[in-house]
């Protein structure tokens, strides 16, 4: 995956896969790859991710997916974030005790969660309806 900038500072995310094949992701605005891909890319859409958020919501975003992608098998938890603008060198680097915080806000408040009292409700709902000559 390849992801920069062009010369009018426009955004583009592309990959190249065996033999040669292009995909270009700048109408969506991002992408991922590797074994965590589709959770990454799952969350990344349940947050509603759009360029024009403010930086620091996208790099929430940004940073839930890779937490996500965490769960399939040979996704490590090591993470460094780099942020860019165009024409400008990185305007920050999120890694360690920052990282940490941020991935302890996901898992305590950010990932979607099983509501108190929805499993009792969902037993109500799947019990048969007595019938009237039941109840007689």
């Amino acid at each position: 995956m390849v992801a920069g900038f062009d010369d009018i500072g426009k955004g583009h995310i592309f990959t190249v896969s065996n033999p040669g094949v292009s995909r270009f992701y700048d109408q969506i605005g991002y992408w991922g790859i590797g074994g965590g891909s589709h959770a990454s890319l799952a969350t990344l859409q349940a947050l509603n991710y759009f360029h024009f958020h403010s930086l620091e919501r996208n790099l929430y975003k940004i940073c839930a997916a890779k937490f996500a992608g965490e769960t399939a098998s040979g996704v490590g938890a090591k993470t460094i974030v780099i942020a860019f603008r165009y024409g400008q060198s990185p305007i920050g680097i999120i890694q360690a005790e920052p990282l940490n915080e941020i991935k302890n806000a996901w898992e305590n408040h950010g990932k979607p969660k099983v509501p108190d009292g929805i499993e009792a409700r969902i037993a109500e709902w799947l019990k048969p309806e007595k019938k009237e000559e039941d109840s007689k």
